[in-house]
């Protein structure tokens, strides 16, 4: 049994998804293998995104590596952060004029600066309901100068408690040693799969971690530090999985 590990965002959805990726992970797991998603998002996005796509994965690795839920639903991590900490965190962010602040909870949680228009399941930091605790704390950037600086300033501040994983103008700040590779490698060590089985597919900075340590594969498309640690190059899933099979 070998594992494919998919980012979202960028590899599985890049141009879509349609019945011809479908029928690619079809073929793949018809061969004994498992196929499932690892992402910055929230379980239930991935979920929900999956559902739309009809593609049930067999495994979801969300928060940027920092909870693994299996196909039947059982949890198997979910690293977490005091809430407390988290809007300490939020509100330097926002006071660095990002665009939007997402924190990872029960509920869908976008925190927006004050005074901005706010839409359904928006907030305010003064009208946000208690979050206790937090997998991740997402900062959405203005473009890719503001990212940079804002992690420079994460780093100095709060180093003891978050690590930083960029994406493009998306800044994912995660507890500290929380990243995708980690993910798998608590996925894998459940299910009694050695590394060797394990092919990663990603397109940007915070799939690093697992094209660097796993066999890997960047998306062509993708950043040239992703490309950087991969193994190869592909230009979707389902050429790569023409060529595993």
């Amino acid at each position: 049994m070998r594992i494919i590990a998919s980012d979202y965002d960028g590899t599985l959805n890049f141009g879509g998804i349609d019945d011809r990726k479908r029928d690619a992970i079809a073929r793949w797991r018809k061969a004994g293998n498992l196929f499932g998603m690892v992402s910055g998002r929230m379980v239930k996005s991935i979920q929900q995104k999956t559902d739309e796509a009809q593609i049930v994965p067999d495994f979801i690795i969300a928060d940027s590596g920092g909870t693994v839920v299996t196909r039947e639903g059982e949890v198997l991590c979910h690293t977490v952060v005091d809430g407390k900490e988290a809007l300490k965190l939020a509100k330097m962010m926002l006071d660095v004029n990002v665009k939007s602040v997402n924190l990872h909870a029960d509920f869908f949680c976008l925190i927006k600066p004050e005074g901005s228009p706010l839409k359904e399941d928006e907030f305010y930091l003064s009208n946000l309901p208690l979050i206790e605790q937090t997998p991740q704390v997402t900062a959405n950037c203005a473009n890719i100068p503001q990212a940079l600086t804002l992690i420079d300033r994460i780093n100095a501040e709060f180093s003891d408690t978050f690590d930083v994983l960029q994406n493009g103008r998306v800044v994912d700040v995660v507890p500290k040693g929380v990243n995708k590779a980690r993910g798998i490698y608590t996925l894998i060590n459940h299910l009694g799969i050695p590394k060797e089985s394990v092919i990663t597919v990603g397109d940007n900075g915070n799939d690093i971690h697992m094209l660097y340590e796993f066999n890997s594969y960047a998306m062509a498309n993708g950043s040239d530090s992703a490309k950087a640690a991969a193994k190869d190059i592909t230009l979707g899933i389902c050429e790569l999985i023409e060529k595993e099979l």
